[in-house]
């Protein structure tokens, strides 16, 4: 206990920046106080109603820091015993390639991968295919790609991926990803992914798999000067990239078990299977309708739905109307650790309307009916992290206030797991400007240049007369940036962040805007 209150006496010096209601902040500190701490914490207003920081105490007290992790990286890599685990977490491969699309994989790191460590260059020299990690856990094969192009070509490119012509070849026989195989734009002319094999057979604890790549020509998915029609995919050729290495089998986190659970509006849970790479349960649901899956963590992480999976291999129909169904439901594997899962069935997502819910605890194969979509913690509808995106806009259209510049911030949204996007407009010709963005606190998440031309690998934009510009307004133009955090970090929905727009070239500042990212998108 003693421990804890240490580490809950850190976290309480972290809360600020999260402006709390007095409601939240209260939950908080009757949790702090039943620790045995005793000072008062700040009270801050915001908008956002969860009671999210009694539920991280209590993830606290239990040891289930992942939660914490997101919303607080620089915290939880300075905590004492744990500090070191999160460090890694938030810097290791899979997590730098994984994407919000991916179908598996989006936690591996928090588990013992192994590292791969192998290297192929074309025939020239200018193009290399680095594999840094793998891992296996008997029923899926995942490794990381990295794919480096000569920064002029690589500029050209959203993304980028083998040709149908690549072989990847596991145990001698032919194999296809489960996921698309698309590298994404980092920068330096990197393109990272993380690609994901089923293996034909259950491989049991400690076997070997032996698996080669042959990758003779690449894709590319050229950035195009509108956005309005699709770049032609292009050919990359001269790559001829080859090289083999060997995953070890590791079973140890995989449970497959049936459930008897009671129910919830009709709907039961009959088995789970779970690993590394996905988690797999079955269930029988009523006509209900139209049904929208989700899977939470306690900490409040989504555990990513593969509709796709769950559609052509378990038999999930998301509009059954007339009749009930037994089917298999498949979502990307949990982190290392996790004892509880939410399953929830949305009818809608974006209203909120819940059909049922199941908290599924791992430890002793049981699914209890419970409703933490409006208990106030974490999980709850009005939760700060159950989001897809979060946004502010200003109201009404651009220069119409009587105080307006020629340069106006119109909206800022962030995207969950991926970016900032900032709209400026202008009544000016272009010049190069830079955009910032901080937290309240004055921490600095990131920053971007805007581009005139066509993007580059960072997604900068700017659209002037002679291409594409926003709406029937005259004169007024509209910078598009991307802002991609620096920082392993996670904003709260109703959090203000402020944003600086200065002249690239001779420093001067343009805009300083607080703005609250109080409109929400549920995915």
């Amino acid at each position: 206990m003693k421990n804890d209150t240490m580490l809950l006496e850190q976290l309480r010096q972290e809360v600020p920046r999260r402006n709390l209601s007095p409601k939240a902040t209260q939950r908080f500190e009757d949790t702090y106080r039943m620790l045995g701490v005793q000072q008062e914490a700040p009270v801050r207003r915001c908008r956002h109603k969860a009671l999210w920081v009694a539920a991280t105490a209590a993830c606290l007290c239990c040891g289930m820091m992942f939660g914490v992790n997101a919303a607080f990286p620089a915290f939880a890599e300075s905590l004492p015993w744990v500090g070191s685990f999160f460090e890694a977490l938030n810097g290791n491969n899979f997590s730098a390639a994984a994407s919000q699309k991916n179908a598996h994989g989006a936690f591996l790191d928090t588990y013992d991968v192994q590292d791969v460590n192998v290297t192929a260059g074309s025939a020239d020299g200018t193009i290399e295919l680095n594999i840094s990690q793998g891992f296996s856990d008997g029923e899926m094969l995942s490794f990381t790609l990295d794919v480096t192009l000569p920064q002029e070509l690589a500029d050209k490119y959203a993304y980028i991926g083998p040709h149908e012509d690549a072989v990847f070849s596991i145990n001698g026989t032919a194999a296809t990803p489960s996921s698309s195989i698309a590298l994404n734009s980092q920068s330096n002319g990197h393109f990272s992914g993380v690609f994901t094999f089923p293996l034909s057979e259950t491989l049991s604890d400690g076997d070997q798999i032996s698996v080669d790549v042959s990758i003779p020509t690449l894709y590319g998915y050229p950035y195009t000067k509108d956005y309005e029609t699709k770049g032609q995919i292009e050919d990359i050729s001269g790559v001829d990239l080859q090289t083999s290495f060997t995953v070890n089998v590791d079973t140890s986190n995989n449970l497959n078990a049936a459930i008897d659970s009671d129910s919830s509006n009709g709907a039961q849970v009959q088995s789970i299977d779970v690993s590394p790479t996905r988690t797999l349960v079955t269930v029988s649901l009523p006509d209900w309708g139209r049904t929208d899956p989700r899977m939470y963590t306690m900490e409040g992480l989504d555990v990513r739905f593969n509709l796709e999976e769950s559609y052509e291999q378990g038999k999930f129909r998301p509009a059954s109307e007339e009749t009930s169904q037994t089917c298999t439901l498949y979502f990307d594997g949990v982190p290392a650790g996790t004892d509880q899962v939410v399953l929830r069935f949305y009818q809608n997502i974006q209203e909120g309307e819940v059909l049922a819910e199941f908290t599924i605890n791992l430890s002793d194969q049981t699914a209890v009916p419970s409703t933490t979509y409006q208990d106030g913690g974490v999980l709850d509808l009005d939760g700060p992290f159950l989001y897809y995106l979060i946004s502010w806009a200003k109201e009404g259209e651009p220069f119409t206030s009587p105080d307006s510049g020629s340069m106006e911030l119109t909206s800022v949204s962030y995207t969950k797991g991926k970016r900032f996007g900032i709209r400026v407009h202008t009544q000016d010709g272009y010049r190069p400007i830079e955009a910032a963005v901080y937290t309240a606190e004055g921490t600095l998440l990131g920053t971007t240049v805007s581009k005139e031309e066509p993007p580059t690998g960072m997604g900068n934009g700017f659209y002037d007369e002679n291409c594409y510009f926003w709406g029937n307004w005259g004169d007024i133009r509209q910078y598009s940036l991307y802002v991609i955090p620096d920082i392993n970090y996670l904003p709260a929905w109703g959090e203000t962040v402020t944003v600086v727009i200065t002249d690239s070239a001779s420093g001067e500042e343009l805009i300083r805007q607080d703005v609250q990212l109080n409109n929400r998108y549920v995915e």
